[in-house]
């Protein structure tokens, strides 16, 4: 689980989380706005693993974000160690870049 703080409102976390999902190339499983709530799945391929997300957005502050990100993996005996913080790490690399763009 990682938690990350953003100096912007919910509505555009929430906005620009979906494009980095998007980006990753990630099915929108459920998507609730009023909620904050949004879950993600990856495709699983050969050597790559099914890879579902639960990310929950909540307001701290007038202006302060965070969100949470629960990710689990489904690991077949091809998977290598570590291969769940990797897919979060490149997820979250993903948001950052997205949000150098609004």
């Amino acid at each position: 689980m990682s938690r990350i703080s953003f100096f912007y409102d919910r509505p555009s976390v929430y906005k620009v989380t979906l494009k980095a999902l998007e980006r990753r190339e990630f099915t929108i499983i459920e998507a609730d706005e009023s909620k904050g709530l949004i879950k993600a799945a990856s495709k699983g391929k050969i050597l790559k693993p099914t890879i579902n997300i639960e990310l929950q957005i909540k307001t701290i502050a007038n202006n302060q974000t965070a969100l949470d990100i629960h990710s689990k993996i489904k690991k077949t005996w091809l998977t290598p160690d570590g291969f769940e913080a990797k897919a979060e790490s490149k997820f979250i690399n993903t948001l950052y870049k997205c949000f150098e763009n609004i």
